[in-house]
């Protein structure tokens, strides 16, 4: 069957999906949410700058504000992950030692009297009473101080734009990345059926030409059989 309808159709479609492209993503469609607008670091140590940048004081205010709330969040946040993987560390010492001690026991087949193991686990409580003494003076003593002299040290920035704007931007790129890819799926699933048409029609004319090749061989076999006869006949010693 003629393919050309196929080909100038397809034709046609990149045509029009190369306008609806540069329709849909020329240069400059950002701006027509709207003003371009900027993103900045907002620095607390400088409100003036984001004054003359024309924004109003209030906001100025609010952002300083919450700027440094978070930083404030900075240490008890830290002393609490601290905190939580050192009771993690400590659990898992605690399995990884009675594993030890279990399969200890398994390997020698002894076991031990009640006063070995009250000795043991006296001198166990008072190593034990000894590392939290040493964990509550640093949790209570050193790192806060610690914590908190980090605090002081870490370079937190707030970025300040206009992020609905930029929200509706995205959104919209996305939505028309999604309608343009749909269409390439839609033409790319055209090309697989015709190639399996084609395919399937491939197999069939060598199903075709096997069956002929068949023929021809049962007809060159008769035309050879025919003229051993016609040569016999044809022996005048015969007549």
């Amino acid at each position: 069957q003629d393919l050309s309808s196929f080909h100038s159709a397809e034709e046609k479609f990149m045509e029009q999906l190369t306008i609806f492209t540069k329709k849909q993503f020329f240069k400059g469609v950002a701006g027509m949410s709207g003003e371009e607008q900027s993103c900045h670091l907002l620095d607390t140590t400088n409100p003036e700058q984001c004054l003359l940048q024309g924004e109003s004081n209030s906001a100025v205010q609010e952002a300083c504000s919450e700027l440094a709330r978070l930083r404030s969040l900075f240490t008890e946040s830290e002393l609490q992950r601290v905190h939580a993987e050192t009771a993690a560390a400590e659990t898992e010492a605690c399995c990884a030692l009675l594993e030890k001690q279990i399969s200890s026991s398994f390997s020698t087949g002894q076991l031990r009297t009640h006063e070995e193991l009250s000795l043991q686990l006296a001198e166990k409580k008072a190593k034990l009473k000894q590392c939290k003494d040493q964990l509550r003076q640093l949790s209570e003593d050193a790192l806060p101080s610690a914590l908190s002299e980090l605090a002081t040290l870490q370079d937190t920035h707030i970025l300040s734009g206009n992020y609905q704007l930029k929200l509706a931007r995205q959104s919209y790129f996305l939505d028309k990345q999604q309608d343009l890819i749909d269409h390439l799926l839609k033409q790319r699933a055209r090309h697989e059926l015709i190639t399996m048409v084609l395919e399937l029609e491939q197999q069939r004319h060598r199903e075709v030409h096997h069956v002929l090749a068949a023929v021809e061989r049962q007809l060159m076999a008769c035309t050879e059989r025919f003229d051993s006869m016609q040569t016999v006949l044809s022996n005048p010693a015969l007549k």
